[in-house]
């Protein structure tokens, strides 16, 4: 079941990423009007999404959820940050920053969404911005 809900969403991506090749080679959307509609995804639709998922009644069982979440996610960063210092060294921070901390939010969040519901995306979503900002990566 988790199998055809990811090829599903994925095939439903791959169909939007279409379309936006075929808009964006006959000219119908430009490189401003891309940049445009991926500020109104950031500042408006994920925020939507987010706040969305938070609209649930709290049980223990969604408590224990978001601390095992917590768990996996620092520990899955801890690995991504030691295998980025194993390739890159500390020559190259920006580097590690982006091996470390993957932007995998645009398609990350519908894919999270289809298999583990709406509030999942949103907890996975906020551990990751707060590692992110204690990460101390600001040489950037």
């Amino acid at each position: 079941m988790i199998t055809q809900i990811l090829l599903t969403q994925t095939f439903i991506m791959f169909i939007l990423m279409i379309l936006g090749l075929i808009l964006s080679k006959t000219g119908l959307l430009t490189e401003h009007g891309s940049k445009d509609m991926a500020n109104i995804l950031l500042y408006a639709v994920i925020p939507c999404v987010i706040i969305r998922s938070y609209i649930t009644d709290f049980t223990m069982e969604k408590l224990y959820g978001l601390l095992m979440s917590a768990v996996l996610a620092v520990a899955a960063f801890a690995v991504a940050i030691a295998v980025s210092y194993i390739i890159y060294g500390m020559r190259k921070p920006i580097d590690n920053f982006g091996t470390a901390f993957c932007n995998a939010g645009f398609i990350g969040i519908p894919l999270v969404t289809a298999v583990f519901g709406n509030e999942a995306h949103s907890m996975l979503h906020h551990l990751q911005v707060f590692l992110i900002c204690c990460s101390g990566h600001t040489e950037l």
